[in-house]
């Protein structure tokens, strides 16, 4: 079996990767400001507050009691709560506070003697949260990624002219430093005329050229990827054309932080790197999911 030297090229776009990605990342680690300033009076005093689970929170009591959070839909499963270094002012108590998960938590001070009263602050810690974020970062990630959609019109050969039709694609990636990527994968691209169905091996390299928020405080991506696929034939025809496209990968993390689930939309115009071929220049629109861990 002859092994199709787009397996050959994945292996070569991977050895750059870690070098590509060296120092370079970035994540949703930026600390809100002052969230909340109230007095509380009594044990039984609460309010609701919006957390995220990318930042840190400090929080500064002044006078006694020890904040608590919880959150109202984990049954009572509570943020995690440390003693931070103490204030000049021997008034204010400095606490740490780190979100299970982002939403909605109810504040309460259980230990705050009914007659007494403190007034609590809440802000987002900046510099907590990015060594949070370093330290939860890692360089590499794996995932597995499926998609679907369809092709435009192209001719395969001279003699042999190929329509639009159906695609789809499995790949294994490896990302380095949330920021460069290698796929290897296989797709088959379907026509009207079924002797006339493709098989291609391929390999890309992606990279994330735009990042930000627009759903939710997940993330959403924006990736560019150069890919070479060769095939293995072209149905009952003794054809091996090889192809070279570029394309753009919007992303939208379903899940919180850099990995988990993602839904993808790509778009990829193909050049013909076969010059045996009267190309068409193809175009492909495709739709999917994405698993990194």
């Amino acid at each position: 079996m002859r092994v199709p030297s787009a397996l050959w090229v994945g292996l070569l776009l991977a050895l750059p990767a870690p070098l590509l990605g060296q120092g370079v990342g970035t994540s949703n680690d930026s600390a809100p400001g002052t969230v909340l300033e109230r007095q509380f009076a009594g044990p039984s005093d609460s309010v609701v507050v919006a957390l995220r689970r990318t930042v840190v929170y400090l929080v500064e009591v002044r006078g006694v009691g020890t904040p608590v959070f919880v959150d109202p839909h984990r049954r009572g499963e509570s943020a995690f709560v440390l003693p931070a270094a103490p204030d000049a002012d021997t008034l204010v108590h400095r606490f740490l506070v780190y979100p299970y998960r982002t939403g909605m938590h109810v504040l309460r001070l259980p230990d705050l003697p009914a007659d007494a009263r403190s007034v609590v602050r809440l802000s987002g810690d900046v510099v907590e949260t990015r060594k949070s974020s370093i330290r939860d970062r890692r360089f590499w990630s794996f995932g597995v990624q499926a998609a679907a959609g369809a092709h435009t019109p192209y001719r395969l050969d001279h003699d042999v002219k190929g329509a639009g039709g159906t695609d789809w694609e499995v790949c294994l990636l490896v990302v380095a430093a949330d920021r460069f990527g290698v796929g290897i994968g296989y797709a088959e691209q379907a026509f009207p005329d079924p002797i006339f169905s493709v098989h291609w091996f391929f390999a890309d390299v992606r990279a994330r050229i735009a990042s930000g928020n627009l759903f939710a405080e997940r993330q959403t991506d924006l990736s560019a990827a150069l890919r070479y696929a060769e095939s293995d034939g072209v149905g009952i025809h003794s054809l091996n054309p090889a192809l070279l496209s570029l394309g753009l990968y919007p992303t939208q993390h379903l899940s919180e932080g850099s990995r988990g689930w993602q839904a993808f939309v790509s778009l990829q115009q193909g050049l013909s790197v076969n010059s045996s071929v009267n190309w068409q220049s193809p175009s492909r629109f495709t739709a999917g999911m994405l698993w990194l861990w």
